[in-house]
């Protein structure tokens, strides 16, 4: 087992070269706007429902809401925001060791709903997870400890069940699950209780699309915080807290395997955020402060830079075409029990550090700071708190 430790000896350069990028459309709508949903047909960002807190619309409908909900924690919106499934809970038990029976309804960008899938759990158990792969139009259920997965189609037909850890039913964390951007890869961390002590044993799965095993690792890891998978299953990236914190070890550290499920690095770092360029070469991480790209082909830190001190955090980042970089800052805040980010910016980079691009929004705020990128590469865009905002790459 590696660990590095590195010393960052390039420094960023601040100058601004011209901007690359300028206003393309500003989508305005009624306050309180946390989300979209995206058209998948089109190369540009346009988009086709508006997510509030708690209920999503069509655009050309704005005034009618699809769906409505009152606990955020049962909506699932696909990483690219092309589908949006909620949760329902139906009629209540009446037995608490009786299962709680729900449905769960997925949608796509122009709010038609493409599946209704019913099924149940325990409620001392937690809600399941669910997650969209848009590549291969399947859906994962993932039970609330991780060891009972169910992978449907895009119909909601069931098309393979699997069990982990058999005998076993209870982990102590919250799965982590992810699909790779071509749909073939699920990345899956469930930890769980060592025998009869109190040790947490942090486990990964790569599973195929539709549930075939195709390696484990067993993490060095207390436990998995975050975890990412390359677009085409190449790599794979964990962060959590080391198994055993004693000096001089890191408080955090982040794990990084090649497609067989073999180590490559372990980083003295957490991280919070991550993306990968398309042909698999570069990996930006980033925690609430500082920003760090890894260049794959050797596992180093080709740069470090900090950008975030006391409540001005990074609230999302982005590869773009080109070797380039978009970042989001903002200054964290509450409102309505939601963190929110106040007066947010959005910043492009080159690899060497130049800033090619900047925009900051004073008295806006953004509920998630996200960072959408068009199919095409040319459009990136940022939801503010009443309307979506996107910018064209200038030929």
């Amino acid at each position: 087992m590696r660990i590095s430790f590195f010393i960052f000896p390039l420094i960023w350069l601040s100058i601004a070269t011209g901007q690359v990028y300028e206003l393309a459309t500003e989508y305005k709508t009624v306050p309180e706007l946390h989300n979209i949903l995206v058209e998948p047909d089109s190369a540009n960002l346009i988009p086709g429902c508006y997510i509030y807190s708690h209920s999503f619309k069509k655009v050309e409908k704005n005034e009618e809401a699809i769906a409505c909900w009152n606990n955020a924690s049962n909506v699932v919106i696909s990483p690219d925001c092309k589908y949006l499934g909620l949760i329902s809970l139906l009629d209540k038990p009446k037995n608490p060791t009786e299962k709680q029976e729900f449905t769960f309804n997925a949608f796509n960008a122009i709010g038609e709903k493409i599946c209704s899938i019913k099924s149940s759990f325990i409620n001392d158990d937690g809600i399941p997870q669910f997650v969209f792969s848009e590549s291969k139009n399947v859906l994962v259920m993932v039970s609330p400890f991780g060891d009972h997965i169910k992978f449907y189609n895009n119909k909601g037909k069931m098309i393979r069940e699997k069990f982990l850890f058999s005998g076993m039913r209870h982990s102590y964390r919250d799965p982590k699950e992810v699909f790779s951007n071509d749909g073939n890869y699920f990345l899956l961390n469930i930890t769980k209780k060592i025998d009869t002590s109190d040790k947490l044993q942090p486990d990964l799965f790569m599973l195929s699309s539709i549930g075939e095993q195709i390696w484990t690792y067993q993490l060095p890891l207390h436990h998995a915080e975050t975890i990412g998978i390359s677009d085409h299953g190449k790599y794979s990236i964990v962060s959590g807290p080391p198994s055993l914190p004693e000096s001089p070890q890191p408080e955090f550290q982040t794990v990084l395997l090649n497609s067989e499920g073999k180590l490559i690095e372990i980083y003295p770092f957490n991280f919070k955020y991550y993306d990968f360029d398309d042909n698999e070469s570069w990996l930006l991480l980033a925690d609430e402060y500082i920003l760090r790209l890894i260049r794959l082909s050797d596992g180093s830190v080709y740069f470090s830079k900090a950008l975030g001190r006391d409540r001005t955090v990074i609230s999302d980042i982005a590869i773009l075409s080109n070797g380039e970089i978009a970042i989001t800052v903002g200054v964290e805040s509450y409102k309505d029990d939601h963190v929110i980010y106040n007066r947010p910016e959005i910043t492009v980079y080159s690899y060497e550090g130049n800033i090619l691009f900047h925009r900051r929004f004073d008295g806006d705020y953004t509920c998630y700071g996200k960072i959408l990128v068009s199919k095409s590469g040319s459009q990136m865009g940022i939801t503010l708190q009443n309307r979506f905002v996107t910018f064209q790459k200038v030929k």
